[in-house]
C-alpha cells in the first residue's frame, strides 16, 4: 500500500513569513501482524520574502520505520530519518537522526525506552535553523 500527497501553505507571520509547497509519500514495505517497515519521503520548497530576509530553502526528508513485535505486550522499534536542507543564506545542512528502542503496552499501561542519535550539521550552531 502506498500514498502520495501535495500540499501549499501560506504562513502569513509578521517576522518571517513563507509560501511553501510539500510533495509527499508513504510505502507500506512489510505490514502484517508480527512487523511493519514504511518508508517515507518529503520534498519541501518554502519561499521566504517580506520577513527577517529573503531566502529560499529546499528540504529533501526521508525515513525507514521498523516496528517488531517480540511478545504480547513488548516490540521493538527503529528509526532512521534523512534531511538535506539547500538554503540560499546559509548553504547546505545534512542530518541524520536514529532511534532504537523498546515499548512496553498492558492495558492502559504504556512504556517506552529509546535511545537516539542526532547527527545535525548546521551552518552556525546545532540550536540555529535556515
Amino acid at each position: 500500500m502506498w500514498s502520495l500527497g501535495a500540499e501549499y501553505e501560506i504562513f502569513d507571520d509578521e517576522i518571517e513569513p513563507y509560501d511553501a509547497f510539500h510533495l509527499n509519500g508513504l510505502v507500506h514495505l512489510i505490514q502484517n501482524a508480527e512487523q511493519s517497515l514504511d518508508a517515507s519521503s518529503r520534498f519541501s520548497r518554502l519561499f521566504f520574502e517580506g520577513g527577517y530576509d529573503d531566502r529560499n530553502v529546499t528540504m529533501v526528508d526521508v525515513g525507514l520505520d521498523h516496528r517488531w513485535r517480540l511478545s504480547e505486550s513488548l516490540s521493538a522499534m527503529e528509526r532512521v530519518a534523512y534531511r538535506f536542507e539547500d538554503c540560499s543564506e546559509e548553504g547546505i545542512t545534512n542530518a541524520w537522526d536514529v532511534v532504537v528502542g523498546l515499548e512496553y503496552a498492558m492495558g492502559n499501561l504504556f512504556g517506552e525506552l529509546t535511545f537516539e542519535y542526532d547527527r545535525l550539521g548546521l551552518p552556525r550552531s546545532e540550536d540555529e535553523d535556515c
